[in-house]
């Protein structure tokens, strides 16, 4: 045994005037009395004593050593050598996915993510002294909750403060934190705590498939085969000792369905129309029926009946149109057993012999259920929803300033959310709203507002004009501008162009061969400006679907829209938004759908004009993109993120007052506008709804604890229990006359 204070033993001298005091020698005093027959039970229970009689009451003074002895010890702090050696680092791993918040079993009211924290909370009880153990929880980034700390209050607290999330299962980045956290420790222990549900990994903890696998057959053959080829590599690691890292699975498996995929944009081709994309998928053994229910804020978009085989995926692109914007909803609704299946071509069938397999065995489990028990059908209520955010449609006025072009009319007049003027002079004096477009005819001051000018061919404040440009022929575009999107312009013949000598530089969406800039960009404090420099009379642009593509871009850009597609983020992701897609303003609020702050945004300073630190008229190589500099592309990017839960997230922009919720203003902070801007977050993972544990995890699940159940805590806490204790017998003797 060794000591912690060893200087503390010196307290045991102590023992000396203990011993002294308790044969110290009692001289009476002596009183006259008239008679002695009352003082003789006096005298004899405080006889006199001397130094040959100090043995009389041995026991006593052996009880008085005794604590003596346990009390230094006790501050000493003594402990065993093998404790030394065999104190462990546990690092406990929580998997807080979706799939956790499912039930322990069919019908049961605890939740899988209870049942792994009370067993985490058993782990940290069982912590010996100089055990040390940290937690971490398991997602998209795995997050220290806890580094290694002995101190059980401490690890209690901490474990109870955790929650479930609506994020997918991500193990392998937080079993490989666990592994820094241990850092070599000889007796080190990583346990993983989660309902198998997830990717499977090797004997590394790490992941030898992709995450995102292509379909849920493939991951659970590939599940099967990882497995089969990881159990030689653990045999290893067993032989070497290495193998620490051990599974808790918690949950059996259920049944399931859930929408795995939901997107919405707009379509390329009709200004009202817009385009769903749906999937849903039943991970489960036994068939069903089922309603998929879309909305638009709240009205009824859709209701499709569904017929799902074990197994089996359903999908299909829908279209639909509306002017508004809004949040658009999917909901399953009256999932139930379908005895008639299968048959129909609703019915979706699952195609890899795994699904097979699950259905095969599925049918073998469920044979003792009733055929009208339904409870195991859907476990999991988080996938039951999906959203999507589809930008609105706003309609646009547009001045056309043109001696003459039936082309350029009936580009904008097709559109059917613009309203079209034609003048044949620049107006002297224009109110900014709408959109000014040019053809030729330009004042010397460009006015304020958003201004497209076409073949130019006077000066302005913002170019002086060149010689003509003959048959320019395009070789570098801005694929990443929205201003290009679905736009390619180097096989379009152009017979003649006009080279510009800018006062200002743009920045270029379009460049010919020798350098010289045929589409050019601004984007000023007075308003956004738009150059392009071909002649459309001579051109065949006019003629091309790229036109009116370029056209219906360059209205989206100048009026604020973020562009055809709002995409539905999966929880954990992290969203790069453009800069000028989000609401003006130098500072923003992230709102969770719950309507609480989840942190601030703040835009890197950016100049007036796009263009500074891209490369502008560069001439020579052959047709690319245009590649804008580090600093400019940092700046027209903000990385969002992850998202932890699904719903409705909601940038707001500073200064904006959050709305008093009432009945009517869900759907109008929902919904697109100058000083919000929503992003609707989804599950859409197929791992997640599949409720059934992995082969590789079912097969590694152990029930062996990683800590110790007994001398949990350090020695002197015992001697002081024993002190307690013994002074209690010693008053209980004194009482009973045994020692005096």
């Amino acid at each position: 045994m060794s000591f912690a204070v060893p200087s503390a033993l010196l307290l045991t001298a102590i023992a000396v005037p203990i011993i002294a005091l308790y044969i110290l020698k009692v001289r009476l005093r002596r009183v006259p009395v008239s008679t002695n027959m009352f003082w003789r039970q006096i005298y004899d229970e405080k006889p006199p004593r001397s130094i040959w009689q100090y043995l009389r009451h041995l026991l006593s003074l052996l009880m008085q050593l005794l604590l003596l002895t346990l009390m230094v010890l006790a501050v000493a702090d003594p402990y065993f050598p093998w404790q030394l050696l065999e104190a462990r680092r546990v690092v406990l791993v929580l998997d807080n996915s979706a799939s956790m918040r499912a039930a322990l079993e069919d019908g049961a009211g605890q939740s899988r993510w209870q049942a792994a924290v009370d067993a985490a909370g058993a782990e940290i009880e069982g912590l010996r002294f100089r055990d040390e153990a940290a937690i971490v929880l398991a997602g998209p980034r795995p997050e220290v909750v806890l580094g290694m700390s002995n101190h059980v209050p401490t690890l209690r607290r901490a474990l109870r403060s955790l929650e479930p999330s609506d994020n997918p299962t991500e193990l392998a980045s937080a079993i490989q934190l666990g592994r820094r956290l241990i850092d070599g420790h000889a007796k080190g222990r990583i346990l993983v705590f989660t309902d198998g549900c997830a990717q499977p990994l090797d004997a590394d903890g790490k992941s030898p498939t992709p995450l995102a696998a292509s379909s849920a057959g493939e991951g659970r053959q590939e599940s099967a085969n990882s497995a089969n080829s990881a159990n030689g590599s653990a045999a290893d690691a067993d032989a070497k000792g290495e193998d620490r890292l051990a599974y808790r699975i918690f949950g059996q498996p259920l049944g399931n369905v859930g929408i795995t995929q939901f997107q919405a944009r707009r379509s390329l081709v009709d200004p009202l129309g817009y385009e769903l994309l749906a999937a849903v998928r039943n991970a489960g053994p036994r068939p069903v029926r089922c309603r998929l229910e879309v909305e638009l804020d709240g009205h009824t978009v859709d209701v499709l009946p569904l017929k799902l085989a074990p197994d089996g995926h359903w999908s299909r692109a829908l279209e639909k149109t509306s002017l508004d914007g809004g949040v658009l909803t999917a909901r399953l609704a009256e999932i139930e057993l379908n005895d008639d299946s299968p048959a129909g071509d609703d019915v979706s069938k699952s195609n890899d012999v795994e699904s097979k397999e699950r259905a095969s065995d599925g049918a073998a489990a469920g044979a003792s259920q009733p055929v009208g028990d339904v409870s195991g059908l859907n476990a999991l209520a988080t996938d039951d929803e999906a959203r999507a955010v589809l930008p609105p449609r706003k309609p646009q006025h547009v001045t056309l300033v043109t001696e003459g072009n039936l082309f350029l009319q009936k580009v904008f007049e097709a559109n059917p959310l613009v309203t079209v003027t034609v003048v044949p002079t620049v107006p002297d004096a224009w109110d900014g709203q709408g959109v000014l477009v040019l053809h030729r005819l330009l004042p010397e001051t460009l006015p304020a507002g958003n201004v497209l000018v076409i073949d130019p061919i006077g000066p302005c404040d913002l170019w002086d004009p060149g010689d003509p440009l003959a048959n320019p022929i395009i070789t570098r575009q801005d694929r990443q501008s929205p201003l290009m999107a679905h736009v390619r312009l180097d096989n379009v013949l152009m017979p003649q162009a006009r080279r510009l000598q800018f006062k200002q530089p743009p920045h270029a969406l379009a460049t010919a061969l020798e350098g010289d800039i045929v589409y050019a960009q601004w984007e000023l404090e007075r308003g956004k400006r738009l150059a392009l420099t071909v002649d459309l009379d001579s051109s065949d642009l006019a003629f091309r679907t790229a036109f009116p593509i370029m056209m219906a871009n360059a209205l989206s850009w100048m009026g604020g829209d973020s562009g055809e597609l709002m995409e539905s983020l999966p929880t954990g992701a992290v969203a790069r938004l453009p800069l000028d897609a989000l609401p003006a303003a130098k500072r923003w609020r992230l709102l969770s759908p719950a309507g609480e702050p989840a942190g601030t945004v703040e835009a890197p300073p950016i100049a007036d004009s796009l263009a500074e630190g891209a490369s502008v008229g560069s001439g020579g190589g052959n047709a690319g993109d245009i590649e804008p500099s580090s600093s400019d592309a940092g700046a027209r990017e903000i990385p969002l993120g992850p998202f932890a839960a699904c719903g409705i997230w909601t940038l707001v922009a500073e200064g904006v007052e959050q709305a008093e919720p009432d009945a009517g203003s869900a759907d109008d902070e929902a919904t697109p506008s100058p000083e919000r801007m929503p992003l609707a977050v989804n599950l859409a993972d197929e791992r997640e709804t599949d409720l059934r544990a992995d082969e590789y995890y079912a097969s590694r699940a152990t029930l062996e604890s990683a800590t110790a159940r007994w001398l949990t805590r350090p020695i002197w806490f015992y001697l002081v229990g024993m002190v307690t204790a013994l002074c209690v017998l010693e008053w209980f003797m004194y009482q009973r006359r045994v020692i005096s």
